[in-house]
């Protein structure tokens, strides 16, 4: 909370399980106190006090605005805190590159606003064939029996659930989970996978799927895309319908998603920061 000149700044232990915050007062308007440095070599996101995801350039702190009671208002300042992580999927912000497969749909490149404000999120459209409709990606650089995870935004246009899928190096692992975009709320959800609602920005929602690629000779994938109803894996599509996705991210061996990183035509590494007084 805020009190005008002083507010209470949280240290996250992204990487910790469960989560443990540190906190301590800052000014939420001014610079680190005097003696207090920070350092990080590479530039960074955060969401600010209207939900809207902003880029910060090196060496820049990012305090950024919590929801801390489920009532729509960001109230409360925290100063992120995060070690070096990398976004192992490149083009995370254009559907349409050939490295994002497409089955039974098709991407309509900047057809919304995302949650940084620019008009830049992918509208992915069913065909009008049965069967899963869905983009997918493998996730290079999977260790054995570690976790992996993967977040993404999706919001709502003519379908209002989607599916959430992954199978791991083995032949038993593949599993679905489904997501109600209208309600905010998870319907089915697999048994091997962990899934949570990292934020939500304007009808965006930050999703984080985690999951274990156990062993074996399978290349492991994650898919995502449009359903018509909670555990529906096929269906007929109508050749118009879809959903919005944007910021799509992979980070190799972690149990925890951390900040957007977003990539181009190469992977991006945010670098550590740190605090010294």
């Amino acid at each position: 909370y805020a009190d005008g000149e002083r507010a209470v700044v949280e240290f996250t232990l992204q990487d910790a399980e469960p989560y443990q915050p540190i906190l301590y007062w800052l000014r939420a308007d001014r610079a680190l106190p005097a003696g207090m440095t920070f350092s990080r070599a590479s530039t960074a996101t955060y969401i600010d006090r209207d939900g809207i995801l902003r880029e910060v350039g090196p060496h820049v702190p990012r305090i950024e605005w919590l929801d801390r009671d489920g009532d729509g208002v960001r109230e409360t300042p925290a100063l992120r805190l995060e070690g070096a992580r990398t976004n192992g999927w490149t083009w995370s912000e254009d559907l349409s590159q050939s490295a994002w497969s497409k089955d039974r749909l098709s991407v309509v490149t900047d057809a919304a606003t995302a949650p940084d404000g620019q008009v830049t999120m992918d509208k992915v459209v069913e065909d009008a064939t049965d069967g899963v409709h869905q983009i997918r990606r493998a996730l290079a650089g999977a260790s054995d029996n570690a976790k992996q995870t993967i977040s993404f935004w999706v919001a709502a246009a003519e379908r209002t659930w989607v599916r959430i899928a992954a199978n791991g190096k083995d032949s038993a692992s593949a599993a679905s989970s489904f997501f109600n975009l209208a309600t905010g709320e998870f319907g089915t959800v697999a048994s091997n996978h962990s899934l949570r609602v990292i934020e939500r920005a304007g009808s965006a929602y930050r999703l984080e799927c985690v999951f274990d690629v156990s062993s074996g000779a399978e290349t492991p994938q994650f898919r995502v895309g449009p359903t018509t109803g909670d555990a529906t894996n096929t269906y007929t599509g109508d050749g118009t319908s879809g959903i919005y996705l944007w910021g799509l991210q992979f980070e190799a061996d972690q149990p925890v998603a951390s900040s957007y990183i977003k990539t181009t035509s190469t992977t991006v590494t945010r670098a550590t920061e740190t605090v010294t007084a």
